[in-house]
């Protein structure tokens, strides 16, 4: 879906309800990993490399070959699913990183 810019309760809840997602965004790169969306990152590079190496994401870059890749994950529930399933480590405990982080900078 291409749409005008849309509140946060909005674009969460499409998110929430999409198969898939195709960003070039950084910022809807991370919304979509935080909730367990596979995410094609339709650029040549990332500033999250660790979303690609871990298996959140798949960086398609903008070359010819970028619908291919697209279609074949489109086409492929398996790899979906495994996207969508996979425990996010680094960032399943950022809360508890942050009121560490402010209990020892207010020593």
């Amino acid at each position: 879906i291409t749409t005008e810019p849309l509140s946060y309760i909005k674009f969460l809840n499409l998110l929430k309800n999409c198969k898939l997602v195709l960003t070039d965004s950084g910022g809807v790169l991370e919304e979509s990993v935080i909730i367990k969306k596979p995410v094609v990152i339709l650029r040549d590079y990332t500033e999250f490399p660790q979303f690609v190496e871990n298996g959140y994401a798949l960086l398609a870059g903008v070359n010819g070959n970028t619908s291919y890749k697209i279609r074949n994950l489109l086409n492929n529930e398996r790899l979906l699913i495994q996207m969508s399933s996979i425990e996010r480590k680094e960032i399943s405990n950022v809360s508890d990183n942050i009121i560490d982080f402010l209990k020892k900078a207010i020593k």
